[in-house]
């Protein structure tokens, strides 16, 4: 790395809103019982302009219950900042 390396910043933007649900695939073309649940999150952003984004993610259970678990203990970090 030179001296003059400028430092990256990623603008990821605010997160306005989430909102979550829990389905269940029941069949597909290759299952016919399939009873897979699954949580779909959609986030809503907004970028350093206002402009508001969506962006959906769809996740299993167990994935969702890492991803809770995961930020709360990043909420409970924050607390002590």
């Amino acid at each position: 790395m030179s001296g003059d390396d400028t430092l990256c910043k990623v603008d990821v933007g605010k997160l306005v809103d989430i909102k979550w649900k829990v389905g269940l695939a029941v069949s597909s073309d290759e299952c016919k019982n399939l009873n897979f649940p699954f949580v779909t999150m959609t986030l809503k952003t907004a970028d350093s302009s206002g402009q508001e984004h969506l962006r959906t993610v769809e996740m299993t259970l167990s994935q969702f219950r890492n991803l809770s678990r995961e930020l709360q203990e990043a909420a409970k970090a924050l607390e002590t900042v």
